[in-house]
């Protein structure tokens, strides 16, 4: 058994809390570390594991409290066949159980490829998702062969999910009208990720209020932009129900996009500052806690029907520390307060090798079992 005594509960209550394990340690939290639930990552590439930055982003996810992923495919790493699909799986698990990390949860959304619609073989059992990969410079999208597409999630009960490459896609808005249209049309759950706009927000919403199953997702990218300005239409939807998940939008092997600079380069998306971010924004106002905790946990279950688990995250609630946010001309310094400083999963205390994130906790207490 896991035993953290003095930890402050997300009510405030300091009290002792007890994990099942087949270990027996004993953390005291000494009332300055915060048990919070296991983030789920709704929208995060590893890319392929052979490829150099994987074992570092799957250390990175743990560090900042992450113990399930939802994983975005990418050109290099697409799922277009059940066989596919399934070597995928195998090939994952045997490389977390390589770097120490066999209880990590990943799930994975599948990509038809539609020129072998019949041929997709997927079933709820293997899969999370069907994906459509939006790209700005597509001439059509949900044709006929996308309403196969539509049938297929219909008929297994899978949800459809619209994820832009690049975030223009989205500029037409006939793209995602015509996914509601299709959503409405086979009675199927819809899940739209990279959410920025006025627009989409109000074509959400005005599916919502028809009681169609269409969720959406935003990342840290568009909530906390660069620049330092304040998206306030997007933290309104937060609050309001319009917006039912956060991801990190993190791509292991991509170096665009804005960067954190923090003793250090870091990806702005990369997970470790996931949980520091709307820490930082719970403690200006924008955001409850008890919302954080849903938009990074419990309504990715709901939504995708994936099995909660029982991991945990020590949050030190007070350490503070200076980054810099870098896009292109622009930049932002700001301070973040709240770290995740231990994660515990299915009964195991991992501490993942610093992976060069050592300075993110170097101000941070020393956890001694």
């Amino acid at each position: 058994m896991i035993t953290i005594k003095n930890v402050q509960m997300l009510d405030g209550e300091v009290t002792d809390h007890t994990l099942a394990s087949s270990e027996d340690h004993v953390i005291d939290a000494g009332g300055r570390f915060t048990v919070f639930p296991a983030l789920i990552d709704s929208h995060i590439s590893f890319g392929p594991t052979n490829a150099e930055n994987w074992k570092v982003a799957v250390n990175s996810a743990v560090r900042g409290g992450v113990t399930t992923a939802l994983e975005i495919p990418t050109k290099l790493n697409l799922c277009e066949t059940k066989k596919t699909l399934e070597e995928k799986i195998q090939v994952v698990h045997k490389a977390l159980i390589d770097i120490d990390m066999p209880f990590f949860r990943c799930f994975y959304y599948a990509t038809p490829d539609l020129n072998n619609i019949k041929e997709i073989g997927f079933s709820k059992k293997s899969m999370e998702g069907l994906v459509i990969q939006l790209d700005a410079d597509q001439k059509e999208i949900l044709n006929d062969d996308w309403e196969k597409v539509f049938q297929i999630a219909a008929w297994e009960d899978i949800p459809i999910v619209i994820n832009a490459h690049n975030e223009n896609a989205y500029a037409d808005k006939s793209f995602l009208e015509k996914a509601i249209a299709l959503t409405e049309k086979q009675s199927v759950r819809l899940y739209v990720l990279n959410v920025s706009t006025h627009e989409e927000l109000s074509l959400i919403q005005a599916a919502k209020e028809r009681a169609l199953l269409v969720y959406s997702e935003t990342t840290t990218e568009h909530l906390f932009p660069a620049d330092g300005s304040t998206p306030h239409h997007l933290w309104e939807a937060l609050n309001n129900g319009r917006i039912d998940t956060i991801g990190s939008g993190y791509i292991a092997d991509s170096q665009k996009g804005p960067r954190i600079l923090f003793n250090g380069n870091f990806s702005a998306s990369d997970p470790i500052f996931l949980l520091p971010q709307l820490l930082t924004a719970q403690r200006q106002g924008k955001i409850s806690i008890e919302k954080v905790v849903r938009f990074t946990s419990s309504h990715v279950c709901d939504i995708l029907e994936v099995t909660p688990s029982r991991d945990v995250v020590l949050v030190d609630m007070k350490t503070e520390c200076a980054i810099q946010k870098v896009k292109e001309n622009h930049s932002s310094n700001l301070k973040l307060v709240g770290w995740p400083v231990c994660t515990i999963m299915d009964g195991h205390i991992f501490t993942p090798p610093q992976q060069g994130y050592q300075m993110v906790h170097q101000t941070a207490p020393t956890i001694k079992l």
